[in-house]
């Protein structure tokens, strides 16, 4: 599984999969999704990839990338920020998703349970 995350390789996961990455706070998940987003960018052909997070928290708490990933690289552009604030924005986004003309590789939620009333 760290392979996916790590290696110079595309992720080799089918189309309708889905990963769920937990661990406890302050452990590095942002920066380990985010290099798994560069390295998904650096593998596809001109396909770009979704990060879904909040703005507030990422200001806070930047990931942080591995050595040699230079901050600069034009690979950042394929990198789609979006940012949202509670559930109804993550809703409201794949609502619209079908209006795509091209779908990216990967969809990344970072801190999915934070965006999510309690039920």
């Amino acid at each position: 599984m760290v392979e996916r995350f790590f290696s110079g390789n595309s992720p080799s996961l089918p189309d309708d999969s889905m990963m769920l990455l937990s661990g406890p706070p302050s452990s590095g998940k942002t920066s380990l999704l985010f290099q798994f987003a560069f390295n998904t960018v650096v593998n596809s052909d001109d396909k770009s990839v979704v990060f879904i997070c909040s703005r507030r928290k990422l200001d806070t708490k930047p990931p942080f990338l591995s050595r040699g990933v230079d901050p600069s690289s034009h690979v950042f552009n394929r990198i789609q920020m979006k940012y949202v604030e509670d559930e109804e924005g993550i809703n409201k986004f794949f609502a619209a998703f079908h209006m795509h003309d091209v779908f990216p590789a990967l969809v990344i939620i970072d801190d999915l349970g934070e965006f999510c009333d309690e039920r």
